[in-house]
């Protein structure tokens, strides 16, 4: 009887144990793997850089999804949100920036070297005994005259049709490439290029890239587009940085 009650006693107390146990939370997100390359603006691998995504992992919602570059540059970032803010840890030689991902599988990052700006803050002072008295000059202020023909002009530089013809331009004129089409690439290419003084486009750089020949498509029509009106300023031109952005994209119909 005794050992009856000790039994019954042991039951009630693993059936409560087990009724008070926590269950484990079940996460659904729907995810990406995003791989790809990060290199310098000399086109050299930048080896052992961290990335971190905005999504939490999925199998314990306490950190968030990142990765390291290996020693090709490479990294995959697995479980990554489909419309992502990538973030890159602080770096001594190169410079990081929030690198926005548009449902891109592959990326392809460049990363600008540093400038070190050593103390300007408190410039070293150079100084010498004066060995002859400073001078302060006068003049006379004449009266301004509003007549003249005189006058500041400001403008950015522009596509000499409009913006909207400039979009349709590329839209017409760049080819999906055959190797991205047949590696189901897609994403987003970003291109930086110099309006020069007389109007032509030089200085292409990618600044987001996806492979597979859509950045090169992407210039390849940039270096046939018509001249632009340049920038101007006080009435004088001079050479200004664009940035056009190209979305490749693969439709199921």
């Amino acid at each position: 009887m005794e050992k009856l009650r000790l039994f019954i006693a042991f039951m009630l107390i693993a059936v409560s144990s087990f009724a008070s146990r926590k269950t484990d939370t079940v996460i659904k997100r729907d995810t990406i793997n995003l791989r790809g390359y990060i290199y310098d603006e000399y086109g050299n691998p930048i080896k052992f850089v961290h990335i971190q995504s905005t999504q939490m992992d999925v199998q314990y919602n306490h950190y968030k999804v990142n990765c390291w570059t290996d020693t090709s540059g490479y990294f995959e970032l697995k479980g990554a949100k489909f419309n992502d803010t990538l973030t890159i840890t602080e770096h001594a030689i190169y410079n990081t920036r929030p690198i926005y991902n548009r449902n891109s599988r592959y990326m392809v990052v460049y990363l600008s070297t540093k400038v070190a700006d050593l103390n300007s803050s408190t410039p070293i002072a150079i100084t010498h005994k004066r060995l002859y008295p400073k001078i302060t000059s006068s003049f006379k202020i004449k009266a301004y005259d509003s007549g003249g023909d005189y006058f500041e002009v400001h403008a950015p530089a522009h596509f000499r049709t409009g913006i909207e013809k400039f979009e349709q331009f590329i839209k017409d004129n760049v080819e999906y490439p055959e190797s991205a089409i047949k590696n189901n690439a897609e994403g987003t290419v970003q291109v930086e290029f110099t309006v020069e003084r007389d109007g032509r486009l030089t200085n292409f750089k990618i600044l987001n890239g996806i492979g597979y020949g859509c950045d090169e498509a992407v210039i390849k029509v940039l270096k046939k587009s018509a001249w632009w009106v340049p920038a101007v300023d006080n009435g004088l031109p001079y050479a200004m940085k664009q940035t056009v952005t190209v979305n490749f994209a693969l439709t199921d119909k």
